[in-house]
């Protein structure tokens, strides 16, 4: 797999931008869609870098010579080159509640039952380095630098829009881990991710710039 092109095309401004846009969220709606369109960049990552083609999916509305693929279609074609079937399993389960929340009045909250299944296979992934799952956090700083909050996983007081945020980027760093990704730290100033947000290193490993390939 070609990582150097994986990252080209999942760490560019629009998914760390997103990722701030729903970790400051209290909407579960907007929390569910917008993880969804992050999880959705990085299904056209694994796969460009899977078949090592970059630019397959950029420009989908502009260009007909780009691939046009509904995202159950990228998740199947992810499945056909090796993406592991657990990061399958919970991917699909996030596009089934997208769905139901798209078309089904009423429905304005995360299911527990979601967070369950992508619990189960961030646990059923093999071949990372990681850390437990209950040492995963979010903290969020103002914008002087000062804490806000501290949101750890599954405790009482963390929303299950945060736990979201929170296992898709385990799901993402075990996935990456799992292809052969050795994914180390980079200090906070090397972020570009916006001072008033930050997203704890254990996440930013999966999900931002703040990662590089050792």
């Amino acid at each position: 797999m070609n990582f150097e092109l994986f990252d080209s095309i999942f760490n560019s401004s629009a998914v760390p931008n997103s990722l701030i846009a729903a970790s400051v969220s209290d909407d579960d709606i907007g929390v569910l869609l917008r993880t969804h369109l992050i999880s959705e960049r990085f299904l056209q990552a694994y796969i460009s870098a899977a078949i090592n083609k970059g630019d397959l999916f950029s420009g989908e509305s502009k260009d007909k010579d780009k691939c046009k693929m509904s995202y159950f279609s990228k998740l199947k074609c992810a499945k056909n080159n090796d993406l592991p079937e657990s990061t399958f399993d919970a991917l699909k389960a996030l596009n089934d509640e997208r769905n139901e929340m798209a078309h089904e009045i009423g429905k304005d909250k995360i299911s527990a039952s979601l967070i369950d299944t992508i619990e189960i296979s961030c646990l059923q992934i093999n071949g990372h380095s990681d850390i437990a799952l209950d040492e995963y956090h979010m903290q969020t700083w103002d914008e002087n630098g000062h804490p806000i909050a501290i949101y750890k996983y599954r405790d009482m007081q963390t929303p299950p829009r945060v736990n979201l945020l929170i296992l898709f980027g385990c799901l993402v760093k075990r996935t990456l881990e799992s292809k052969g990704k050795l994914l180390v730290s980079q200090p906070k100033s090397a972020t570009f991710i916006p001072r008033k947000i930050q997203i704890h290193p254990k996440i930013t490993y999966s999900i931002t710039q703040s990662f590089k390939s050792s």
